[in-house]
């Protein structure tokens, strides 16, 4: 019988890959870890049992996490990528060589060491000078840096277990707080096609403009993920991410583009209903 990895998305929907070896499968003291190879996919990271990432498709959501803020308003000197161990969106932000420094926070050490291990771009990125680790609880790490920040990137697992303390108000005000006075946060907004628990991107939406002049939601194509259909929302102090564009040279992206830039954030309709209901 052919091993599989499986997400749930509903009761009655899931998303099933055929894989050709169980790298890593273990559970650390924070959460469940889980590396597999596949003939569709090639390597494909699983925390607590949901896809994270694949060599097939993770430029995807890397690129967008990225490149959105980076390129909005105001050239970047510092930033931090909370939940950022697995190395991929800092590959990304080292793109950018007026970036001075990139912090990178995650709690779960062993995550670094099995994608160091068995995705060597992620251990070149993760040792690059200008990247400082930090071994460490999020929410207590922005309890102690306040205005430090051009961007602030949260990319942490779901919001459960460990990750719970990352999707509370004082969160989110922290955020704010150690951003710079034109700074930018964004955070994963999730698979809108599945979007019925306590944690969608609607109420991703509600929560960071809680906190931010200018919020705003969009959206890209990411296979690995349920529904294919995967969403993040931007909250900035002062620059518009769908109109205030730098004029710049686009990196070199698989997927992100000057055009694609502003059309992301045109939503279908069914997204903009809910979001104002």
């Amino acid at each position: 019988m052919t091993s599989k990895v499986i997400e749930n998305a509903a009761d009655d929907v899931a998303l099933s890959i055929d894989i050709t070896e169980d790298i890593i499968n273990e559970q650390t003291p924070y959460q469940h870890i889980h590396i597999a190879d596949s003939k569709s996919y090639g390597k494909i990271l699983l925390l607590d049992h949901l896809f994270m990432c694949s060599e097939k498709d993770g430029y995807i959501g890397s690129e967008m996490i990225t490149h959105i803020s980076m390129n909005t308003g105001f050239s970047k000197k510092q930033v931090l990528v909370v939940g950022g161990g697995d190395g991929r969106t800092v590959g990304e932000l080292l793109k950018y060589k007026d970036l001075k420094s990139i912090d990178v926070i995650d709690i779960d050490e062993r995550v670094v060491e099995c994608m160091k291990e068995h995705f060597p771009k992620v251990k070149e990125n993760l040792e690059n000078p200008k990247v400082h680790l930090h071994i460490t609880d999020g929410l207590e790490y922005m309890r102690k840096n306040k205005g430090k920040y051009d961007v602030i990137f949260m990319t942490s697992t779901d919001p459960v277990g460990v990750s719970l303390p990352l999707f509370t108000d004082e969160f989110y005000e922290l955020c704010r707080e150690s951003l710079t006075e034109n700074g930018i946060f964004l955070t994963d907004a999730y698979m809108p096609f599945y979007a019925d628990g306590p944690i969608n991107y609607a109420t991703m939406y509600n929560k960071v403009k809680e906190h931010f002049k200018t919020t705003k939601l969009y959206t890209a194509t990411v296979p690995i993920f349920p529904g294919g259909l995967f969403s993040w929302v931007v909250g900035s102090k002062m620059y518009d991410p769908e109109n205030d564009i730098l004029d710049f040279d686009p990196p070199k992206c698989k997927y992100y583009n000057k055009k694609l830039h502003k059309a992301c954030f045109t939503l279908p309709q069914f997204m903009l209903d809910k979001i104002k209901s």
